[in-house]
């Protein structure tokens, strides 16, 4: 790509301008914050609920199961293991929340050809960003949820459930993640609106190619920004320039390898 912008001389005669609305975060409408908390109290609920069933469920907790839904591996009951599952679900629930609040203090990308079809795209792409977010948070809820109430109630345990159960959470994932790309695009590219705006004669987009390390990983210290609209496909990457990032990233790898390794 870059020697396609040299050989057809892209910036040639061009400026490159950083196009700005200082009000865009008073315009986003992201999914209400709440809304991910409300699955985060229903785990710590469960939480609190297999403490108060602790002496009634089974010496070997199962911690894992096979491809025909029968559990084929276990651990033996302690109150960190009864409870493991539920820890690993608050944190892939918060890691969502994350992504869905990053987005508010993400900077937004407007294409000076077309400023205000851009800004609408924008705040479009990540309203349902934040949505596809809170789908799939209810649906590893449910999913994991019933997983370990069957280890405090084992006779709601059925094997039928436990493989059709992910493999559903999968193809409508899947499905959604589909739509939601044929649909949308990156930063709402493929949202028709009627939003027109004349475009700034011979000024383009400012180029990032030297903050796109491998064209992949971004990496821009004077970005303030900790979430960025990946390059190519849909959906965010980080800032890998940003140090928070790293603890965005590394916390809850950590604590869910960590958690799993105690097992």
């Amino acid at each position: 790509m870059k020697r396609l912008k040299e050989t057809q001389g892209w910036l040639i005669g061009k400026s490159e301008v950083r196009v700005v609305d200082v009000k865009f975060q008073e315009k986003l409408k992201l999914i209400p914050r709440v809304l991910f908390i409300i699955p985060m109290f229903v785990t710590i609920g469960l939480i609190i609920y297999t403490f108060m069933k602790y002496d009634q469920m089974p010496e070997m907790i199962p911690t894992h199961w096979g491809p025909t839904g029968e559990a084929d591996a276990f651990s033996e009951k302690t109150y960190f293991s009864v409870v493991a599952l539920p820890l690993i679900l608050l944190v892939m629930q918060g890691m969502f929340l994350m992504m869905s609040e990053g987005m508010k203090f993400s900077g937004a990308r407007l294409n000076p050809a077309n400023k205000k079809a851009s800004l609408v795209q924008q705040l479009a792409f990540r309203k349902y960003t934040s949505l596809l977010a809170l789908f799939i948070t209810i649906g590893i809820t449910l999913m994991m949820g019933y997983f370990h109430l069957q280890t405090i109630h084992p006779e709601i345990s059925s094997s039928l459930i436990m493989w059709a159960l992910p493999l559903t959470f999968l193809i409508l994932t899947f499905a959604v993640v589909g739509i939601y790309a044929i649909k949308v695009g990156q930063s709402g590219s493929r949202l028709k609106v009627e939003e027109n705006s004349p475009a700034i004669e011979n000024k383009i987009a400012v180029d990032e190619d030297r903050y796109w390390k491998g064209g992949m990983f971004y990496m821009n210290k004077n970005d303030p920004s900790i979430m960025v609209e990946k390059r190519f496909g849909v959906g965010w990457t980080l800032n890998f320039a940003h140090p928070i990032s790293w603890i965005v990233l590394l916390v809850p790898l950590l604590l869910i390898f960590g958690i799993s390794f105690l097992l």
